[in-house]
């Protein structure tokens, strides 16, 4: 018997999520000419991945990936179509499974409270003014980009643990033995290279989440 899931099966509204929609084979014996298309409902967009999949043979045991990423423009829950269902089963019968589908959670994304003026006053000002410090407000970019770095694709999860650590450490340096020329020429470097991610996952760039 053919199985499809996704992994995973939660995506944040409105930003760009890198799934795996997997295709097993949990039959004993191999399953052949696997046939499907993949249909999404209108608040599930697919920008990227083919929605028609063809697969020569299944193993028992194996299974199939194939990269999808999705934008969801409202919160809820949703499924993904799977239509023109066909497969060779091991004893060579043609199955064709009716009413298929796979499900997923839209969810709103994280956000970072920010003080309000109403929340802080004249006692609280010094602060306010360290709050609103440029460490700070990176660190803030980096712990929003970093509640979306599980649903990326590992390639890109290395490229942010790596500006990351470039950043933080730029930013200790100069906390500690004062900024230089160079220092601000390479913190100007990382924060472009965030921007450049960020903008290709979230379609947001980094300066403007923290």
């Amino acid at each position: 018997m053919i199985t499809i899931s996704l992994h995973p099966n939660t995506l944040y509204m409105d930003y760009l999520t890198d799934i795996i929609f997997r295709v097993a084979n949990v039959e004993v014996g191999t399953c052949t000419n696997i046939n499907l298309t993949v249909q999404s409902p209108p608040d599930i967009l697919i920008v990227r991945g083919m929605r028609k999949l063809q697969i020569p043979y299944l193993d028992y045991g194996d299974y199939y990936d194939h990269a999808l990423q999705l934008k969801a423009r409202t919160k809820g829950v949703y499924s993904l179509s799977i239509t023109n269902f066909s497969y060779r089963a091991s004893n060579g019968e043609i199955i064709r499974p009716l009413g298929n589908f796979v499900s997923l959670k839209v969810i709103p994304a994280p956000t970072i409270n920010k003080p309000t003026p109403s929340s802080i006053g004249p006692d609280k000002a010094e602060k306010r003014d360290f709050m609103n410090t440029p460490d700070l407000q990176y660190q803030r970019g980096l712990e929003m980009l970093n509640s979306y770095v599980r649903l990326w694709e590992e390639e890109s999860q290395r490229d942010f643990n790596l500006f990351k650590a470039q950043l933080l450490e730029n930013l200790n340096h100069d906390r500690r033995f004062g900024t230089t020329e160079t220092l601000r020429n390479e913190r100007a470097r990382i924060i472009d290279n965030l921007n450049v991610l960020s903008l290709r996952l979230t379609d947001i760039r980094f300066t403007l989440v923290s």
